[in-house]
């Protein structure tokens, strides 16, 4: 840091956007990169359920049974980091890590390739170092141990040993589509057992509002099945 602080302006905003290249010795300038806003909610969603979230959105906007989770316990919740890539390359992903923020979930849209893997232990350790809670991969990961390791919540659509190539192009920040799911920079990411849920951004105090009534609904109907049906057995 004491380093980044030294250099001009100019040197320093190249030298902060390559960091991740410089490890790998890769070319980025293939990648475009654009800027976002971080929701401020975040904290409203602990706790929250993939599934009641999703109904509260009519199932629009929550990703199939295809994105599982491979990796971590408990609920994911976190800020979307989109990137883009081609299957089997993770160069995009590599120039993600220097945007990337605590709090932030990268959303990978591979295409849902099925040979190499997008996301390892390398990337899981900068992750980890990053304040990223996880990530979201329509295509395969690896090192699953070394992942596991990191503290992370890994969902994606498979597994593979295959390693990936760093040759771009690639996008981050833009609008993808994750399992034919639409995600946004800066949207909300609910993600546990069940599945994943994305919140966008201009909706949050619509969900927080259709969550109390959905819950309400749900207690409502869970007491008229405990108080009012009976099995056939006991008619």
């Amino acid at each position: 840091p004491a380093i980044v602080r030294a250099l001009p302006r100019c040197l320093e905003c190249r030298y902060q956007a390559t960091l991740a290249a410089m490890i790998i010795d890769a070319d980025t300038s293939n990648i475009r990169v654009t800027t976002w806003d971080r929701p401020k909610e975040l904290p409203l969603f602990d706790g929250s359920e993939s599934a009641l979230i999703g109904d509260t959105l009519n199932h629009l906007t929550t990703m199939s049974g295809r994105i599982r989770r491979l990796v971590g316990e408990g609920t994911m919740v976190g800020s979307a980091l989109t990137v883009s890539v081609q299957p089997g390359d993770n160069l995009a992903v590599w120039r993600a890590m220097d945007e990337a923020l605590p709090g932030d979930v990268l959303v990978i849209n591979a295409r849902g390739s099925f040979g190499a893997a997008i996301l390892g232990g390398q990337l899981g350790q900068m992750m980890r170092a990053a304040g990223v809670v996880g990530a979201v991969v329509d295509g395969p990961v690896r090192d699953l141990a070394d992942l596991k390791e990191c503290g992370l919540h890994i969902y994606a659509t498979d597994r593979s040993p295959l390693g990936p190539t760093k040759n771009g192009p690639g996008e981050v920040g833009y609008p993808i589509a994750c399992d034919s799911t639409v995600v946004r920079s800066g949207d909300i990411i609910v993600a546990d057992a069940d599945g994943v849920t994305v919140v966008p951004h201009d909706r949050v105090q619509e969900v927080l509002d259709g969550v109390e009534k959905k819950k309400e609904s749900e207690a409502e109907l869970v007491a008229k099945i405990g108080n009012e049906w009976k099995p056939a057995k006991d008619r």
